[in-house]
Parts: C-alpha cells; structure tokens; sequence
C-alpha cells in the first residue's frame, strides 16, 4: 500500500511539473511573430504555457492571430497585439509551484491595439516595474480575477517609474480577492494618463479593505473613469506623493466607505472636469490643498457629503453640488480648521429625510463677491459656526429655502455679511423654529432678508447672552 501510495504521489507531482511548462522566446524562427513555432522553445504557446520573453526581444501578435498562454514574463523586451489580435492569459491553467502574475514586465513596453484578456491571476493581473510602459492604443485591456493566491495582489500594480497611456478601454473586476487587493495601485514615481479617449472601468471589489484605484504618483485623467461596486473600502485614494489632475469625466458608485480621499502626503489635486461620488458613507474627504475649476456632485451619502481637513477653493464658474436623499443623520459639508474660499456655486439640497446640517465650519469659510451659496430642503441647521475661531464671511450670496429648523446658527465665533452681501432665509413654519440664532459675534453690512410666515413660534432672531449683534445694513 505504501509503495503504491509513493507512486501515484509521484505521479501527480511530475503531471503538475509538465502542465506548468515555461515555453520561452528564442527567435529561432528570425521573425518576430508570436505564431512562428520555430521561435519558442516549446513551440507555439498553449493555455498551458508559462511564457518568458527575455532579453531584447521584439515580439508580434499578428491580426487574426488567437494568442493563449497562462501567464507572461516580458523582461527588457517588446510586446506588440495588432488590431484584430488577441491574447488570452488565464492563470487557472498553471501549476507552478511558484504563484505568478498574470503579466509581469520589466524593463519592457507593450503596444496594444488588439484585446488582452487576463483571466485569475494568482497574484497581480499585470504586474509593470523598472520603467515598463503599456501604450494602450484603442485596443482593449481586461483583468478578470486576480489576487486569488495572495492577498495585496492588485488588478495592476505600477511600480518604480512605470508608465501607462490609455487611448483605448481598460476593464478591471474581482469577485475573488483577498485581502488588500486593489483595482490598481500607482506608485510614487510612476505616471497614468488616461486620454480623452480613454476609458477606465474598475468594479465589484469584494476583499475586504480593498481600493478601486490607490494613488501616490501622477494621474493625468482626460478620458472617462467609473469606479463602481467597490465592497471593501474606498473608490480612490491619493496619498503620499499623489499628483492628480482630473480634465475629464470620474464617476465613484457604491462604495462601502469613502468615494474619494484626498491624503495628507498629496502633491496636488485639481478637477477641471466632472467628479460624481454616489452612494457611500463619505464624499470626499481631503487632507491636501484641493483646487475645483469644474463639477463636484455628491449625493446619496450617508454620513458627510464632503470633509474638508485642508484648503479647498472652489473658482469661478465651477459647482459643488451636495444632494443627500439617505434616512441617516448626515452633514452635507463640513470644514476643519482650514479655509474654504468660494468663487462659483455651492448647493445643498434635499436634507429633509435625515439631513442635520448643511454647512459645518470650525474654521474659515468665505463666500466672495462672485460666490453663492444655495442651501434648500434641510431638515436642521442651514449653516453653523461651532469653533471659537472659526469665521464666516459672505460678500456674495446665501440664500437657505425651506429651512425646519435653524437658518444660520453662530454657536462660536464670528459671521460677518458683508456690503456686497446678500443673506435670504426663507423657514418652514413648525414650532421652534429660528432663522438666525447668535450666541457669539454677527455682523451684518449687507442685507439680510428672512421670508414666509413666522407664526406658530418661529422667531426672527434669538439673541443667546453673551452675544454681539450688529446691524449697520438692512434686515
């Protein structure tokens, strides 16, 4: 029993050594196509081949050509799919002893023009180091199952000054990871640019405290980003290093933590474009200097819409729109002991379900000449001070529409609406209700305008003792 116990463990060992063969690139064919049997050692690869190109190799995917293999090893070497060509890697079909990536390059490029399909990669889908670069050309990029092996595997994982130009589609999904395994990780040194045909698509990210796209080098997004099903953590963070420039269109959806953080380590962070973040616990949360010239939209969040732990200046022209629709308790934005500074347009709306307060500020909030702020259907408070050194400051307009419970509440510090500054409340007639509640310092140069009827208790103003008011506008 035990001797034929031996032999069918030897057995099974030598039929996973001959599945897992490594079929590597000679050129012995003296052409450059993948097709040619006489430039492999194994002949033309099969879903069953480990493949190695190293070094100095150029190699072609022909149009009409069906490439398959389980994984590639592409060092110091070129990998050309023309249009009309494809090439699967499905890492199901090895038996390497050693866990591998689906593709992983170093020192090499990749043009592609056709369809790459990577299929249950043991540990990364494509694994880029030592300056590789993929030029996506309008072909197709996708990453089904990774990290299957492993945890802190990722879709695409970009390291030591890599490089990836996408003109064309990358589809990055795992319904398997473990843990830690992100949709793709950019490292610092390396650089993204997904071009304005570009289209980027990471979903359904079930390990837990996996990231859609985690940033610490420089993304270039002019094309279109969707982020979306994202059950670990969070949509896109940008940390230490992170230069991010958004001229395009990034939708964030469902989300079990946070659509978008902004960390403290970050080099940049300005949107020209559009940035869409539904369905989550948070917004965006920012802890670097965030710079918005284009749309911020920000819905159906369940704790606060948008935290701002640094500077954040919203130019002219530009709009956050902060829209929360969820039975939760929620602030639409609340701001650290930092400066806000608006140029453009801020709206809040439909907080009634279980909104409590609009605007937060515990630091520096400013509403220029050009600026306005339109805060409608809120369940609590419109805007409130609540620091001892927090400052509101408008010389534009706020207007607050339907308004349960307080308009403007100044628990701490100082609200100052200024010449050019136009304040309009307009409350909800319940009991109780106030449209301006001051226990600190307010003053008004401006003009200030409180509509609808304040009968059944609601009052004008209630002044709370130690208090300063003063008027030297119109009420």
């Amino acid at each position: 029993m035990k001797r034929e116990t031996f032999l069918i463990v030897c057995l099974i060992f030598f039929s996973q050594i001959l599945k897992a063969q490594v079929n590597t690139w000679t050129g012995g064919a003296a052409t450059t196509n993948w097709e040619d049997a006489g430039n492999w050692t194994l002949g033309v690869p099969t879903a069953a081949h480990d493949v190695s190109i190293t070094p100095l190799f150029v190699v072609t995917i022909n149009a009409g050509t069906n490439a398959v293999c389980a994984s590639v090893i592409l060092g110091n070497s070129d990998l050309n799919t023309d249009a009309g060509a494809t090439l699967t890697i499905d890492g199901s079909n090895s038996s390497n002893i050693a866990d591998l990536d689906g593709l992983s390059m170093s020192a090499s490029q990749i043009t592609n023009q056709g369809d790459i399909f990577i299929f249950n990669s043991e540990l990364s889908g494509a694994n880029l180091f030592n300056g590789s670069q993929i030029h996506n050309d309008g072909g197709i990029i996708e990453i089904q199952g990774f990290a299957i092996n492993a945890s802190g595997e990722s879709g695409i994982d970009m390291q030591s000054t890599s490089q990836i130009d996408n003109d064309g589609t990358i589809l990055i999904q795992n319904n398997n990871a473990q843990l830690n395994s992100d949709g793709c990780v950019l490292s610092t040194g390396c650089t993204f640019n997904n071009n304005m045909s570009g289209v980027i698509e990471i979903r359904t990210l079930d390990g837990s405290t996996s990231n859609g796209f985690e940033i610490y080098g420089a993304m270039n997004n002019s094309g279109s980003l969707l982020i979306e099903d994202i059950l670990g953590s969070d949509g896109v963070i940008c940390d230490v290093g992170a230069d991010f420039l958004n001229d395009g269109d990034i939708t964030i959806n469902n989300v079990f933590n946070t659509s978008m953080q902004v960390g403290v380590g970050s080099n940049s962070f300005v949107n020209n474009g559009n940035i869409s973040c539904s369905v989550a616990r948070f917004g965006i949360i920012h802890d670097f200097v965030l710079t918005n010239n284009g749309s911020i939209d920000i819905a159906s969040i369940s704790s606060v819409g948008l935290m701002s732990f640094s500077d954040f200046t919203n130019n002219a022209l530009a709009i956050v729109d902060i829209s929360i629709s969820t039975s939760a308790t929620v602030t639409g934005w609340f701001n650290g002991p930092f400066t806000v500074t608006n140029f453009g347009n801020i709206l809040l709306s439909d907080l009634t379900i279980g909104g409590e307060v609009g605007i937060e500020n515990t630091g520096q909030f400013n509403n220029s000449t050009s600026g306005i702020i339109d805060i409608n259907n809120l369940n609590g408070i419109g805007v409130t001070n609540s620091n001892m050194a927090s400052s509101i400051v408008n010389d534009g307009l706020i207007q607050l529409t339907n308004i349960m419970n307080v308009g403007v509440r100044n628990r701490l510090g100082t609200f100052s609406n200024g010449l050019t500054g136009s304040l309009s409340i307009e409350m909800i007639n319940i009991v109780g209700g106030r449209a301006i509640w001051n226990h600190d310092t307010f003053t008004n140069d401006g003009s200030i305008d409180i509509l609808g009827s304040m009968g059944r208790g609601i009052s004008e103003f209630e002044l709370t003792t130690p208090t300063s008011f003063t008027n030297e506008g119109s009420i």
